[in-house]
């Protein structure tokens, strides 16, 4: 739980919350796994976008965008592909970093410049990132 909210709430000015942007998560893949544990994810992943009233499956639709006012929602959602181990993509709506969760564990960020990197490398010290250049 805590690594998504990080995902949600960084380079959000002193971690307030009042003060979020929104944000994109995309599942971009799932159904790697056994159908017994998608079948949870997918039925937990619909009953979040029924709640918004999104009724579309999310085989058609795979992207949700979030407002300000959703950081509630956008957490709910981003856990799940962390939970059942599914690739998203994270894009918060100030453009300045993005983030790829894999289903191997990993979680990609991606800066246009070095000094977001560096602040993000400071950010996400607690789980000892490594940083990359390219």
């Amino acid at each position: 739980m805590a690594l998504a909210y990080i995902l949600l709430m960084t380079m959000v000015p002193d971690d307030d919350e009042s003060k979020f942007p929104g944000v994109l998560v995309w599942i971009r893949e799932w159904g790697i796994w056994s159908e017994t544990t998608e079948r949870v994810g997918e039925k937990i992943v619909e009953s979040l976008r029924l709640a918004k009233g999104e009724a579309r499956s999310v085989h058609d639709t795979r992207a949700h965008l979030f407002d300000e006012h959703e950081l509630v929602e956008a957490h709910a959602l981003l856990l799940q592909p962390l939970l059942f181990q599914w690739d998203a993509f994270l894009v918060p709506s100030s453009g300045k970093y993005f983030a790829m969760v894999d289903h191997d564990g990993v979680v990609n960020i991606v800066t246009p410049d070095q000094v977001t990197h560096q602040a993000l490398l400071h950010r996400f010290g607690v789980w000892h990132p490594k940083g990359c250049s390219g």
